[in-house]
This record gives structure tokens, C-alpha cells and sequence, in this order.
């Protein structure tokens, strides 16, 4: 079911003006035991969701556009949580599968998602994996034991890794670091020619690069802790979360050759929260910059701060529940909002 929203309803300001086009809104087709597991907007507007189920193992992914409500793909055996976009029409997702977590490479077509690699068949399970933005590499993480991880790398035309990297960790945990401890230990990979990967273990942020005889290895300190991970390729900086914000590390990639480990402190941070206390979520710009969504006095606001131009910010529709997430798209112009949170079939688009 879709309909459109008349312009009056959610009524917003961008830099004196309206947004262009009236928002959508969709109620997915929701089950019993269903809940949105991923979702994702785009600069035409549209917006990518799965709907997961876990006692079935299924996820339907679905585009909700000005044109109506669509199933790109009926996906069995996982529950999708995450999907980036990559070059060439290609996907990233990763899911669970009641057993263990995995990661795959993805296209889609007549309604089926096409499996290009699949992190299960590598030698080790028990792994965080990340697909370079052009899909032709993998890394994989696992730690080792309690003060050492083993990175692994490879093409995504094979299982087998073509390098493998040991590291030691740190010798204590910062002492904001623990609520990042459980859930965010994990790796991502930021860029080829040449390779890096940023690393979060045990509270701790790294970016690696594999190349030459032996890896150059950065230590990114926020003093309180490591959590998620943005990366703006357009001014090579690397967003960390810590415990009371976000901190920005520019020049994140560019270790000196003639330096074998560089401690490099944050150029900037931001401390926006919502109402519950949890950091603003942060968004990468193309073509560089960035995007917060932050709560102040009740109200959701976003802040957009495009290179080289003036920070712009507008006061989001009204949500009515603190479960309510958003995802911003790449270029800043489309919003999507789950305004009563992942287990409910609502959905809002906005366009600027």
C-alpha cells in the first residue's frame, strides 16, 4: 500500500525552502515475527528495505518509490541487517543464519539475489569481513587470542587468502571502551591501490595497510573507546565513534612509508545525541562532507555540512517514537525514516 502525502503534512525547512517533491509514505506487508532489518535511501528518492523473519530464516527486499511498493528479491536461509551498495550494480549484505553470521557479495535479478561470494566458505567462520567498494577484494578479521587478530586477504574469485597479517592489540582497554566491546569489533575496508582497512578491536581503532614487506599500522585514539565506523574517501578521513561522540581523523591512510606504526589524534568531533542518549547518527556526503541527525528539546533536526559549502540544517518530520531510525542518501538529497521503529511497516521518504 502507498500513498502520497500532501506537502502540508510533514512540512519541513531547508534553507528557507520546502522539500521539492511531497513525501511517500508505504506500509509494508508486515507478518508476525517480521521487522525491517535493513534500510537504505537513494538519491532518486526511493528507498531499498528488507524485511526479515527469523523462525522462517527469510528476507524480502523491497523498493518503496513514487511509483509504489516492489520485491527486488526473496532471499531464504538469512536474515539481512546490513547492505552497502557497491560498484557495478553489486551488494554487500550480511545477516544471520541461526548458526553464524555471514557476509555476501550480491547481485539482483528476476526477483532472486545472485550469491558472487559467500563468507561462509571461508576457512574460518568465526570471522567480521568487509568487500572492497569495487567488489573485487575481501579482508576478513578473527581475533587470535586476547591481545592478537589475524587479517586475512583475498580476491572475491576465490576462498583463499592471498595475504595474511597478525597484530597484536592492545595491552588495556580504555576506560570508556566497554560499551563498544560486544558489538562493534569489526573491520571495514576503505581503499585500493593501495589496500587499507580500518580495524576496530577490543575499544581500539587502527587503519592497516597491507603493502610492502611489512604492514603500516596507524593507532586512531579517541581516549574513551571505538564503536562504528564512517569513511569519507573524497578527504580520506575516518569517523570513529566513542563513547560520548564522533571523532574525525583526517588524513587517516597516509602513514609514512618510513614509519612502521603513527598514533594519530581526531581533527574534529561532534558530540550530538538523541533523546536517549545515544550518539547522532552520522552520515557520509559524495564528493565529501557529512550529515548528522541529532535531537534537541524533543525535536529531530539534520545538519548537513557539504565541502565547501555553508552548514545547512532543517528540522525533521515529525516521529513519533524514540525507536525511529533514518538513513540519509549518499548525495544528502532523500531521506528515509521508519517513524515508529523496525517492527512496524511505516516508512517515509522525503526528497530535497
Amino acid at each position: 500500500m502507498l500513498k502520497i502525502i500532501s506537502p502540508l503534512v510533514f512540512s519541513v525547512c531547508f534553507a528557507g525552502a520546502a522539500f521539492a517533491a511531497p513525501p511517500i509514505e508505504a506500509n509494508l506487508d508486515m507478518h508476525k515475527g517480521d521487522w525491517i532489518g535493513t534500510y537504505l535511501a537513494a538519491d532518486d528518492g526511493s528507498a531499498i528495505l528488507s524485511v526479515d523473519n527469523a523462525a522462517t530464516r527469510h528476507s524480502r527486499v523491497m523498493k518503496v518509490s513514487a511509483s509504489g511498493v516492489s520485491t527486488i528479491a526473496d532471499i531464504d536461509g538469512i536474515t539481512i541487517n546490513h547492505m552497502i551498495p557497491l560498484q557495478g550494480g553489486k551488494y554487500e549484505i550480511g545477516g544471520g543464519t541461526g548458526v553464524d553470521y555471514l557476509k555476501r557479495l550480491v547481485t539482483f535479478s528476476n526477483g532472486a539475489a545472485q550469491t558472487l561470494w559467500d563468507s561462509s566458505k571461508l576457512a574460518h567462520r568465526d570471522v567480521s569481513v568487509s568487500i572492497s567498494a569495487d567488489g573485487a577484494r575481501w579482508v576478513s578479521m578473527r581475533g587470535v587470542n586476547r591481545d592478537t587478530i589475524e587479517l586475512q586477504f583475498g580476491d572475491t574469485s576465490s576462498y583463499k587468502p592471498s595475504l595474511s597479517i597478525r597484530l597484536g592489540g592492545p595491552s588495556a582497554v580504555p576506560a570508556k571502551a566497554t560499551r563498544f566491546i560486544a558489538d562493534s569489533e569489526g573491520v571495514q575496508y576503505l581503499k585500493r591501490n593501495p589496500d587499507a582497512v580500518a580495524v576496530v578491536w577490543r575499544g581500539m581503532a587502527y587503519v592497516v595497510q597491507p603493502g610492502g614487506s611489512e604492514p603500516m599500522t596507524a593507532l586512531l585514539a579517541t581516549g574513551e573507546g571505538a564503536g562504528r565506523m564512517r569513511w569519507d574517501a573524497a578527504t580520506d578521513t575516518l569517523w570513529i565513534e566513542g563513547a560520548t561522540g564522533w571523532f574525525a581523523f583526517d588524513r587517516a591512510t597516509a602513514v609514512e612509508t618510513a614509519q612502521k606504526h603513527a598514533f594519530k589524534k581526531p581533527q574534529k568531533e561532534i558530540r550530538e545525541t538523541y533523546g536517549n542518549g545515544q550518539n547522532a547518527d552520522l552520515f557520509m556526503l559524495t564528493g565529501g562532507g557529512y550529515a548528522v541527525a541529532f535531537e534537541n528539546m524533543g525535536k529531530r533536526s539534520l545538519r548537513l555540512e557539504k565541502n565547501g559549502h555553508a552548514a545547512v540544517q532543517k528540522d525533521l518530520p515529525p516521529i513519533n517514537s524514540r525507536s525511529a531510525v533514518i538513513d540519509l542518501s549518499p548525495s544528502g538529497n532523500s531521506v528515509v525514516m521508519l517513524p515508529s521503529g523496525v517492527t512496524n511497516g511505516r516508512v517515509v521518504v522525503t526528497q530535497n
